[in-house]
């Protein structure tokens, strides 16, 4: 199958290792999962999309929640709940997208 303008511009866009992968994914039109990161600083946009079975490997970020489904879903990408499971006598509050209420809410 081959990728949409919109799909085949993202990929241009990526880093010269990610692009096959990346390709991968948006021909499949996986479910992806949307979550805030804290992985990098101020220079990468907060809101990570990732492939629901491999959460380590970052299809986007965007700026916003809203902005992420909007981007995934532009890619052909589907998105699922993502609920973390939250660590034992952990003070880390975690979110995961709403499908109903269209939003983040926390745990």
């Amino acid at each position: 199958m081959a990728l949409t303008e919109i799909q085949q511009a993202h990929v241009n866009a990526v880093f010269p290792e990610c692009k096959a992968q990346i390709a991968e994914y948006l021909e499949k039109g996986v479910e992806v999962v949307i979550y805030l990161q804290n992985e990098c600083g101020d220079d990468v946009p907060p809101y990570a999309v990732a492939p629901k079975d491999n959460q380590e490997f970052w299809l986007g970020c965007w700026d916003t929640p809203e902005l992420a489904v909007a981007g995934a879903e532009a890619l052909g990408l589907r998105v699922v709940p993502h609920c973390p499971r939250r660590p034992r006598n952990s003070q880390i509050r975690w979110t995961h997208w709403s499908a109903s209420s269209k939003r983040y809410v926390g745990g």
